[in-house]
């Protein structure tokens, strides 16, 4: 947590220093981010830095709650835009709230996804640790309304299902890279869920048992 002297700070100077920040921890990771980049580029002495942080690690916590806050607060927008359609559109709109914030959120992007690249196993674990304790997982509460309003199974497992949602997030996000800024990422987000929803058998034989299916 940043020392009060940060916050003591005018508006404009603390916004110089978290820009530059940024900007050097999305450009870079963890272990290779120069403090002596960032003082540079936000026009104060090193000294102080050390006023207003007590250290790299402080400052990088503090970067990431900034950016945990912008993306969810995209997730937010998609969720209140959703209040009323069921669970599968919900968790379309929220897959694509969080491309949209890499997209025109880029470099807070990069600064969450440098996160699990840390090589210190200690800080990586307290960092995502901190992340799910500020507030509940996005996923688990929906799926904890939608069982409450009987669109899931009562007996599903909320943390092995949002883990399992997660990463699929995560692997929407690599399966685009490898396909360009052309990418139609809504059309696959909607085709991914659906799979989820009805499965990978055409329509035509999802509803039919296995005594149909030998005739």
């Amino acid at each position: 947590m940043p020392k009060n002297t940060f916050f003591n700070l005018s508006e404009e100077k603390r916004a110089r220093i978290v820009e530059s920040s940024i900007e050097e921890f999305s450009s870079n990771p963890y272990e290779v981010a120069s403090i002596n980049q960032i003082v540079k580029h936000s026009e104060i002495a090193k000294g102080s830095f050390y006023q207003y942080f007590e250290n790299k690690e402080d400052l990088y916590k503090h970067l990431v709650e900034i950016c945990e806050v912008e993306k969810e607060s995209y997730i937010d927008i998609a969720i209140k835009r959703t209040k009323y359609v069921d669970f599968f559109e919900r968790l379309k709109e929220v897959y694509k709230s969080i491309i949209r914030f890499s997209d025109e959120k880029p470099k807070y992007a990069a600064v969450l996804d440098h996160i699990y690249k840390i090589d210190d196993l200690n800080l990586k674990s307290e960092i995502l640790e901190s992340l799910e304790l500020d507030g509940p997982n996005v996923f688990s509460k929906l799926i904890d309304e939608a069982i409450e309003e009987g669109e899931l199974k009562s007996s599903l497992d909320t943390e092995l299902i949002a883990s399992f949602l997660v990463n699929i997030n995560v692997f929407l996000k690599e399966y685009r890279k490898t396909k360009g800024v052309l990418f139609d990422y809504e059309s696959k987000v909607d085709e991914l869920v659906d799979v989820l929803e009805y499965g990978i058998k055409p329509k035509s034989r999802v509803n039919k048992n296995k005594d149909d299916l030998l005739y």
